[in-house]
Protein backbone atom coordinates (compact mmCIF):
# COMPACT_ATOMS: atom_id res chain seq x y z
CA UNK A 1 0.00 0.00 0.00
CA UNK A 2 1.11 3.55 -0.63
CA UNK A 3 2.21 5.72 2.28
CA UNK A 4 0.94 9.29 2.04
CA UNK A 5 3.23 11.81 3.77
CA UNK A 6 1.67 15.09 4.90
CA UNK A 7 4.62 16.77 6.62
CA UNK A 8 8.17 17.49 5.46
CA UNK A 9 10.07 14.20 5.76
CA UNK A 10 13.60 14.19 7.18
CA UNK A 11 16.31 11.69 6.39
CA UNK A 12 17.68 9.81 9.40
CA UNK A 13 20.24 7.54 7.79
CA UNK A 14 21.56 6.22 4.49
CA UNK A 15 23.15 2.87 3.68
CA UNK A 16 24.83 2.15 0.36
CA UNK A 17 26.29 -1.04 -1.09
CA UNK A 18 28.13 -1.14 -4.42
CA UNK A 19 26.64 2.22 -5.41
CA UNK A 20 28.78 4.18 -7.90
CA UNK A 21 32.34 4.14 -6.45
CA UNK A 22 31.13 3.32 -2.93
CA UNK A 23 31.58 -0.29 -1.81
CA UNK A 24 29.85 0.18 1.54
CA UNK A 25 28.68 3.26 3.41
CA UNK A 26 26.56 4.05 6.43
CA UNK A 27 25.67 7.65 7.28
CA UNK A 28 23.58 9.30 9.98
CA UNK A 29 21.99 12.69 9.39
CA UNK A 30 21.23 15.65 11.63
CA UNK A 31 17.54 16.64 11.37
CA UNK A 32 18.33 20.29 10.65
CA UNK A 33 21.54 20.69 8.65
CA UNK A 34 24.30 18.51 7.20
CA UNK A 35 27.61 19.52 5.59
CA UNK A 36 29.34 16.86 3.50
CA UNK A 37 33.06 17.35 2.83
CA UNK A 38 35.73 15.26 1.14
CA UNK A 39 38.40 15.14 -1.53
CA UNK A 40 37.57 15.12 -5.23
CA UNK A 41 36.32 11.69 -6.23
CA UNK A 42 35.55 10.66 -2.65
CA UNK A 43 31.86 10.16 -3.47
CA UNK A 44 30.13 13.27 -2.10
CA UNK A 45 28.01 13.71 -5.23
CA UNK A 46 27.25 9.99 -5.27
CA UNK A 47 25.77 10.23 -1.78
CA UNK A 48 23.48 13.07 -2.89
CA UNK A 49 22.59 11.13 -6.03
CA UNK A 50 21.55 8.14 -3.92
CA UNK A 51 19.18 10.29 -1.83
CA UNK A 52 17.72 11.82 -4.98
CA UNK A 53 17.32 8.43 -6.66
CA UNK A 54 15.48 7.02 -3.66
CA UNK A 55 13.18 10.04 -3.60
CA UNK A 56 12.13 10.24 -7.25
CA UNK A 57 13.21 6.96 -8.82
CA UNK A 58 15.83 8.35 -11.16
CA UNK A 59 19.26 9.96 -11.11
CA UNK A 60 19.70 13.72 -10.88
CA UNK A 61 22.71 13.27 -13.18
CA UNK A 62 20.92 11.39 -15.94
CA UNK A 63 22.44 7.99 -15.16
CA UNK A 64 20.65 4.72 -15.88
CA UNK A 65 20.19 2.10 -13.16
CA UNK A 66 23.05 -0.15 -14.39
CA UNK A 67 25.41 2.85 -14.37
CA UNK A 68 24.78 3.28 -10.65
CA UNK A 69 26.18 -0.16 -9.84
CA UNK A 70 29.80 -0.21 -8.72
CA UNK A 71 32.31 -1.32 -11.36
CA UNK A 72 32.73 -5.11 -11.54
CA UNK A 73 29.73 -5.67 -9.23
CA UNK A 74 26.58 -7.47 -10.28
CA UNK A 75 24.23 -5.74 -7.85
CA UNK A 76 23.97 -2.58 -5.77
CA UNK A 77 21.57 -1.08 -3.28
CA UNK A 78 20.63 2.11 -1.48
CA UNK A 79 18.47 2.35 1.62
CA UNK A 80 17.30 5.42 3.52
CA UNK A 81 15.51 5.70 6.80
CA UNK A 82 13.33 8.79 7.14
CA UNK A 83 10.73 10.18 9.51
CA UNK A 84 7.46 11.83 8.55
CA UNK A 85 4.31 12.48 10.56
CA UNK A 86 6.26 11.20 13.58
CA UNK A 87 6.53 7.79 11.94
CA UNK A 88 9.74 6.15 10.73
CA UNK A 89 9.83 4.58 7.26
CA UNK A 90 12.47 2.74 5.26
CA UNK A 91 12.84 3.18 1.51
CA UNK A 92 15.17 0.83 -0.38
CA UNK A 93 16.12 0.24 -3.99
CA UNK A 94 17.82 -2.91 -5.26
CA UNK A 95 19.84 -2.34 -8.44
CA UNK A 96 20.67 -5.00 -11.01
CA UNK A 97 21.94 -4.89 -14.58
CA UNK A 98 18.42 -5.70 -15.79
CA UNK A 99 16.66 -2.99 -13.78
CA UNK A 100 15.64 -1.88 -10.31
CA UNK A 101 13.13 -2.71 -7.59
CA UNK A 102 11.83 -0.36 -4.88
CA UNK A 103 10.68 -1.35 -1.39
CA UNK A 104 8.78 0.87 1.04
CA UNK A 105 8.76 -0.47 4.59
CA UNK A 106 9.82 -3.88 3.19
CA UNK A 107 6.86 -3.98 0.78
CA UNK A 108 7.82 -4.10 -2.89
CA UNK A 109 6.17 -1.39 -4.95
CA UNK A 110 5.33 -1.63 -8.64
CA UNK A 111 7.53 1.25 -9.74
CA UNK A 112 8.68 4.84 -9.19
CA UNK A 113 5.11 6.14 -9.53
CA UNK A 114 4.24 4.60 -6.16
CA UNK A 115 7.13 6.23 -4.28
CA UNK A 116 7.31 9.51 -6.19
CA UNK A 117 6.53 12.32 -3.75
CA UNK A 118 6.91 10.17 -0.65
CA UNK A 119 10.06 12.17 0.12
CA UNK A 120 9.93 15.65 -1.37
CA UNK A 121 13.40 16.67 -2.55
CA UNK A 122 15.02 19.66 -4.25
CA UNK A 123 18.43 19.38 -5.92
CA UNK A 124 20.40 22.51 -6.82
CA UNK A 125 23.62 22.27 -8.80
CA UNK A 126 25.50 24.43 -11.32
CA UNK A 127 23.32 22.89 -14.05
CA UNK A 128 20.26 24.38 -12.33
CA UNK A 129 21.25 27.80 -13.68
CA UNK A 130 19.97 26.58 -17.05
CA UNK A 131 16.43 26.86 -15.66
CA UNK A 132 16.58 30.61 -16.21
CA UNK A 133 19.28 30.98 -18.89
CA UNK A 134 18.88 27.81 -20.95
CA UNK A 135 16.33 26.59 -23.49
CA UNK A 136 12.69 25.81 -22.57
CA UNK A 137 13.38 22.10 -21.96
CA UNK A 138 15.06 22.97 -18.64
CA UNK A 139 12.05 24.98 -17.45
CA UNK A 140 9.68 22.17 -18.44
CA UNK A 141 11.88 19.70 -16.58
CA UNK A 142 11.81 21.94 -13.49
CA UNK A 143 8.01 22.17 -13.56
CA UNK A 144 7.65 18.45 -14.22
CA UNK A 145 9.83 17.55 -11.24
CA UNK A 146 8.04 19.92 -8.87
CA UNK A 147 4.48 19.15 -9.97
CA UNK A 148 5.09 15.40 -10.12
CA UNK A 149 6.17 15.37 -6.47
CA UNK A 150 3.02 17.16 -5.37
CA UNK A 151 0.47 15.65 -7.79
CA UNK A 152 0.68 11.94 -8.61
CA UNK A 153 -1.86 12.36 -11.43
CA UNK A 154 0.45 14.88 -13.11
CA UNK A 155 3.28 12.34 -12.89
CA UNK A 156 1.10 9.65 -14.47
CA UNK A 157 0.03 12.03 -17.25
CA UNK A 158 3.68 12.93 -18.00
CA UNK A 159 4.62 9.26 -18.22
CA UNK A 160 1.70 8.50 -20.51
CA UNK A 161 2.25 11.56 -22.73
CA UNK A 162 5.98 10.85 -23.10
CA UNK A 163 5.37 7.21 -24.00
CA UNK A 164 2.67 7.91 -26.62
CA UNK A 165 4.59 10.85 -28.12
CA UNK A 166 7.59 8.58 -28.67
CA UNK A 167 5.31 6.05 -30.37
CA UNK A 168 3.76 8.73 -32.58
CA UNK A 169 7.13 10.18 -33.60
CA UNK A 170 8.50 6.74 -34.43
CA UNK A 171 5.41 6.00 -36.52
CA UNK A 172 5.81 9.26 -38.46
CA UNK A 173 9.51 8.56 -39.11
CA UNK A 174 8.69 5.07 -40.40
CA UNK A 175 6.83 6.59 -43.32
CA UNK A 176 3.64 4.62 -42.59
CA UNK A 177 0.50 6.04 -44.15
CA UNK A 178 -2.31 4.75 -41.94
CA UNK A 179 -3.90 8.06 -40.99
CA UNK A 180 -6.54 6.33 -38.85
CA UNK A 181 -3.86 4.86 -36.58
CA UNK A 182 -2.06 8.22 -36.49
CA UNK A 183 -5.31 9.87 -35.41
CA UNK A 184 -5.66 7.36 -32.57
CA UNK A 185 -2.13 8.15 -31.35
CA UNK A 186 -2.80 11.88 -31.58
CA UNK A 187 -6.07 11.59 -29.67
CA UNK A 188 -4.24 9.61 -26.97
CA UNK A 189 -1.89 12.57 -26.57
CA UNK A 190 -4.54 15.27 -26.34
CA UNK A 191 -6.21 14.19 -23.10
CA UNK A 192 -3.10 13.99 -20.87
CA UNK A 193 -1.45 16.84 -22.77
CA UNK A 194 -4.33 19.22 -22.02
CA UNK A 195 -4.20 18.40 -18.31
CA UNK A 196 -0.43 18.90 -18.30
CA UNK A 197 -0.72 22.34 -19.93
CA UNK A 198 -3.52 23.40 -17.61
CA UNK A 199 -1.55 22.45 -14.48
CA UNK A 200 1.61 24.12 -15.80
CA UNK A 201 -0.36 27.29 -16.43
CA UNK A 202 -1.89 27.21 -12.94
CA UNK A 203 1.56 26.64 -11.43
CA UNK A 204 3.10 29.55 -13.37
CA UNK A 205 0.35 31.91 -12.24
CA UNK A 206 0.88 31.01 -8.57
CA UNK A 207 4.67 30.83 -8.75
CA UNK A 208 5.28 34.11 -10.62
CA UNK A 209 4.63 36.53 -7.70
CA UNK A 210 6.69 34.36 -5.32
CA UNK A 211 9.61 34.34 -7.74
CA UNK A 212 9.38 38.09 -8.30
CA UNK A 213 9.22 38.88 -4.58
CA UNK A 214 12.10 36.63 -3.60
CA UNK A 215 14.37 37.93 -6.35
CA UNK A 216 13.65 41.53 -5.29
CA UNK A 217 14.47 40.61 -1.69
CA UNK A 218 17.74 38.94 -2.68
CA UNK A 219 18.88 41.82 -4.89
CA UNK A 220 17.41 44.61 -2.73
CA UNK A 221 15.12 45.64 -5.60
CA UNK A 222 18.06 45.90 -8.02
CA UNK A 223 16.67 43.24 -10.34
CA UNK A 224 13.21 42.20 -11.49
CA UNK A 225 11.90 39.11 -13.16
CA UNK A 226 8.68 38.30 -14.94
CA UNK A 227 7.38 34.78 -15.39
CA UNK A 228 4.62 33.82 -17.79
CA UNK A 229 3.46 30.61 -19.44
CA UNK A 230 3.80 30.97 -23.19
CA UNK A 231 0.69 28.90 -23.95
CA UNK A 232 -1.44 31.11 -21.71
CA UNK A 233 -2.36 31.23 -18.04
CA UNK A 234 -6.13 30.85 -18.10
CA UNK A 235 -8.69 28.56 -19.64
CA UNK A 236 -10.80 25.55 -18.81
CA UNK A 237 -9.74 21.99 -19.59
CA UNK A 238 -11.93 21.91 -22.75
CA UNK A 239 -10.15 25.10 -23.92
CA UNK A 240 -6.73 23.49 -23.43
CA UNK A 241 -7.98 20.36 -25.22
CA UNK A 242 -9.07 22.32 -28.30
CA UNK A 243 -5.81 24.30 -28.33
CA UNK A 244 -3.74 21.13 -28.26
CA UNK A 245 -5.82 19.55 -31.02
CA UNK A 246 -5.17 22.61 -33.19
CA UNK A 247 -1.45 22.46 -32.44
CA UNK A 248 -1.23 18.84 -33.59
CA UNK A 249 -3.24 19.58 -36.74
CA UNK A 250 -0.79 22.34 -37.68
CA UNK A 251 2.25 20.17 -36.94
Amino acid sequence: PMVYIFSMPKFISLRLKNFRNIERLGAQFHPAFNLITGHNGAGKSNLIEALFFLSVGKSNRGATSPQLIRFESEKGSAEAEFIADETTHILRVELEKEGKAFYLDETKVKGPAEIFGTIGIVSFSPDSLWISSGPPVYRRRFMNMLLSQTDINYFIDIQRYTRVLAQRNAYLKSGAADRSFLAILTESLVEPGARIRQKRAEFSKKFAPLLKQNLENLTEMAEEMELSYRDGETGSLPDWTETLKSDFQRA
